[in-house]
């Protein structure tokens, strides 16, 4: 009781502690590794992934060239890694940074990623109904750069806090601003990986008008992008080359081989991992696609009965937006940083008086451990590695546990969102029956 009300009455001071020291470990840690511009080395990776996404592609358009075209691109930027297949609307999004030097660009950016986690933790904090104070968002910032997918992605440079700002907000309005959310799924489509899945979810979700105003905003911003890298290819022939030479380099990196990742956390890593052979990208979607599918036929299915969809009318957070968030993740090429997307979910299953109301006290604290897996195992690293590398089957272990994690959260989630709808049709048909009574 007494650190209780220790904790309550300094509650900010002790969250700006917090905070202010994990950014400063974060500081000392990427700066001790920061690539030196100009100068690629594999062994100084610190922001490699600003440089090599979003630095030198966005200058590189700027300049009328095409990112995606890599024997090209590799020549004229010193790069160490090519332009992943991001949506050219990317190159929009970040097209700022590049107006300043490298040097001074990739220290904005790490400012503007904190200045992101700082939102994130609001966005959180306010759809799962927290004591809505700067201790708590100081709080739950620190947690989420604390934990190993946000240093990760604050480390290495990564886009992944703007895909999940997006992907939560247009799932937040959904229901009660279609444009607006309709807005955010079109921005969340610069990472093809959130984006596509988000929008066939929402769809099954049958959240028909936000989905119908994200594939229309998306189409009028993306198209004439395309367009114009079309247009500097001299061709539309010539543009798909581009990318197939784009998609062969890419799924020829180590990092994407799910044979040899320690970083991905999708389901198709686990199956890589086991059965030890390289499957070609097209089974690598066709898997993704199925389990895309079989969530969204139950999503659709339950979501048919129109008195079965709770708090359409508000921006509710539920079980369903829960279950979209991580199939998103166990169904398609995902990294540990993209975790990020199911903080939501973690402190809304762990806080949220609207998670306790479902009364599955012991599926909500599986699904919590599961899902929280990823953001400790610090052992699937490149510094784990040193460690758990040999013997290999025990690296091989090491490095499908946050997979095999991801699968058992997802089947947790979809039991509770099924067992929720089981006890919506129940409580129905009483009303019905009293009603005829």
């Amino acid at each position: 009781m007494a650190l209780r009300a220790f904790i309550l009455k300094f509650q900010l001071p002790l969250a700006i502690a917090f905070f202010s020291f994990v950014v400063a470990v974060s500081i000392w840690r990427t700066s001790s590794l920061v690539n030196v511009p100009g100068s690629p080395d594999p062994d100084r990776w610190g922001l490699h992934d600003f440089r090599d996404a979003i630095y030198y592609p966005c200058l590189g358009f700027a300049n009328g060239e095409n990112p995606y075209r890599s024997s090209e691109h590799i020549k004229r930027h010193p790069v160490g890694q090519l332009f992943p297949l991001y949506s050219p609307l990317t190159l929009v999004i970040h097209q700022p940074f590049c107006w300043l030097s490298h040097s001074v660009a990739q220290w904005v950016y790490f400012s503007f990623t904190i200045g992101l986690c700082l939102l994130l933790a609001w966005l959180i904090q306010h759809i799962c109904r927290l004591p809505q104070t700067l201790g708590v968002s100081l709080c739950l910032a620190g947690c989420l750069l604390i934990c190993r997918p946000g240093h990760m992605n604050l480390a290495l440079g990564q886009s992944t806090l703007q895909a999940v700002l997006f992907t939560v907000l247009a799932l937040y309005w959904s229901q009660t601003r279609p444009v607006l959310s309709g807005v955010f799924l079109a921005l969340a489509t610069f990472k093809p990986t959130f984006g596509v899945p988000l929008f066939l979810l929402m769809v099954a979700r049958r959240d028909f008008r936000a989905a119908a105003y994200g594939l229309a905003i998306g189409c009028v911003i993306t198209l004439p992008l395309f367009g114009y890298l079309i247009w500097l290819e001299g061709g539309i022939d010539e543009f798909i080359n581009s990318l197939r030479e784009a998609s062969s380099v890419f799924d020829a990196h180590h990092g994407r081989n799910p044979q040899t990742s320690f970083s991905r956390i999708d389901a198709f890593l686990l199956w890589g991992k086991l059965t030890g052979t390289k499957l070609s990208g097209t089974f690598e979607y066709g898997f993704a696609l199925a389990i895309i599918l079989m969530t969204s036929a139950a999503l659709f299915y339950f979501r048919g009965n129109a008195k079965q969809r709770d708090d359409q009318t508000t921006n509710k957070f539920d079980i369903s937006k829960c279950l979209i968030l991580m199939t998103m993740i166990v169904a398609i090429y995902h990294h540990a940083y993209d975790w990020l997307l199911l903080a939501l979910p973690v402190v809304w299953l762990g806080l949220s008086a609207d998670a306790r109301n479902l009364n599955m006290p012991k599926l909500r604290g599986l699904a919590i451990t599961l899902l929280c897996f990823p953001a400790i195992n610090f052992a699937s690293s490149n510094s784990g590695k040193a460690i758990f590398g040999s013997p290999e089957n025990l690296w091989l272990v090491v490095t499908s546990l946050n997979s095999l994690a991801m699968i058992g959260a997802w089947f947790v989630i979809v039991l509770m969102f099924l067992k929720q709808q089981n006890r919506s049709a129940s409580k129905n048909s009483e009303s019905v029956l009293i009603e005829n009574s």
